[in-house]
């Protein structure tokens, strides 16, 4: 049986964000962007030669567009110790 610790999450009007998950936030010209860290890793190898890559999300968060996320995210970030 899994315990889901609710506090670990952060819900927005069309996303639930995992606090773990979350790289960095900057705010800039009235928008929050939040950065993802990447759980997806791809790559492929053939004969010692190959490529590896990760993919990341990115949450775009305006002020004017998304008010009552944009808010939930300030107060997140003012409740930061």
């Amino acid at each position: 049986m899994y315990i889901i610790n609710m506090n670990h999450f952060i819900k927005l009007s069309s996303d639930v964000i995992n606090k773990l998950h979350i790289s960095h936030i900057t705010k800039w010209s009235g928008k929050y962007y939040i950065y993802m860290t990447g759980r997806s890793i791809n790559g492929f190898n053939i004969f010692s030669f190959g490529n590896l890559w990760t993919h990341t999300d990115n949450i775009e968060i305006c002020e004017k567009k998304h008010k009552n996320d944009y808010d939930i995210i300030t107060k997140f970030i003012e409740e930061i110790k």
